[in-house]
């Protein structure tokens, strides 16, 4: 193979016939100036040799001399991967370094271990040919292994533009992209908002037509209202009384000293003050429903008036000097009733009357 140097030393026959084989370093037979001078040419003899040295007490680095015969692809391969293994740890082990081409490392792992073997070769003091050789071996390894390493280094430093280059031109790209979803979430947004305002307003117009339907109910109610007030207030004017007697009210409703007995009773009417034989009239239409002698009420008339407005009302006129209505006759509002005296228990010529609402006799004045 051209370009390889070959490390072998030149050995005598005599040294070759004495070279120990992998069964006397097993044994032990070997001194240790043997073990020392011994170059292992395969890996058995390498173990064999480790093996020796270390039950003699001896360094057990050792290395294993160049073979003549050309490797083949599996040996290569197998190096290659054990290359490319170690220079990924290497790089992992320093931060920010990286391999991109594992060929390039595996090369440059090659050449250094090429590099550590002449050193070592040159290091156990052979023969001055075999230094010169390993000596200018070494000065064209190491020229070699610089010139690979500032390719790598150059290669390494194209990759990195390369990947430098890749991340500013993604930058736009995800730039837009955030700029695209920005843009979508806007119009989301203001199609929610949109949404948002057409529910308002239709809130709004449910809320006014709600208002209108309840001031609109509000009115009827209130017109119901008037209209029942109206048809009491029209029909209470219907039935407002008119005075028996045109004269003044001398005792009112309520309790008082009565003028007869001289102590505090209930006046249950009003009386006018009126002379004797003035004519009294009917105060509303009606029927006679009593006309007669009343105890202290001497001759008295009373009316029915039926029922007004769900009570029913009734009318009387006492202490009467005479009567003209009977009991069952109908009657009209001002017709003769009868004459203003002094009859029952009484002071003098007046006119008590009393108006009965459903059974209870209550203030005339209400009625009149």
């Amino acid at each position: 193979m051209s370009g390889v140097v070959n490390l072998h030393r030149e050995e005598s026959p005599a040294l070759v016939s004495a070279r120990p084989t992998i069964a006397d370093l097993e044994s032990g037979t070997c001194t240790p100036a043997d073990l020392e001078a011994f170059v292992p040419e395969t890996r058995a003899e390498a173990r064999a040799l480790q093996a020796a040295k270390a039950a003699a007490g001896l360094a057990t680095v050792t290395a294993i001399a160049p073979s003549s015969a050309p490797r083949s692809r599996g040996a290569r391969g197998t190096h290659r991967a054990r290359a490319l293994k170690v220079a990924r740890a290497a790089a992992a082990s320093k931060p920010g370094s990286s391999f991109t081409r594992p060929r390039q490392a595996a090369a440059l792992l090659v050449l250094t271990g090429a590099l550590s073997a002449v050193q070592a070769t040159a290091a156990q003091g052979d023969s001055g040919s075999t230094t010169a050789t390993a000596n200018a071996s070494e000065a064209g390894i190491s020229t070699l292994l610089a010139g690979r390493t500032e390719a790598f280094m150059a290669q390494t430093s194209r990759t990195d533009q390369r990947a430098g280059l890749e991340t500013t031109t993604a930058t736009p790209s995800a730039e837009a992209a955030a700029n695209d979803a920005a843009t979508v979430d806007a119009a989301a947004q203001a199609a929610e908002l949109e949404t948002r305002r057409a529910q308002v307003q239709q809130d709004q117009i449910a809320q006014k037509a709600a208002a209108e339907a309840a001031a609109a109910q509000a009115a009827a109610e209130a017109a119901a209202a008037q209209a029942a007030a109206e048809a009491a207030a029209a029909e209470a004017a219907r039935f407002v009384l008119v005075a028996p007697v045109n004269a003044p009210v001398i005792s009112g409703f309520g309790y008082r000293i009565h003028p007869v007995y001289g102590y505090s009773k209930m006046h249950t009417g009003v009386d006018y003050r009126v002379t004797c034989g003035v004519p009294v009239s009917a105060a509303e239409d009606g029927k006679v429903v009593e006309s007669g002698w009343g105890g202290g009420y001497g001759n008295r008339v009373v009316i029915d008036h039926g029922m007004v407005n769900g009570r029913n009302l009734k009318t009387s006129y006492n202490h009467l000097s005479k009567r003209s209505l009977t009991v069952g006759m109908s009657v009209s509002k001002g017709d003769l009733v009868g004459l203003v005296g002094s009859t029952g228990t009484s002071t003098g010529c007046h006119l008590h009357f009393e108006v009965e609402q459903n059974g209870a006799k209550v203030n005339p004045a209400a009625f009149l």
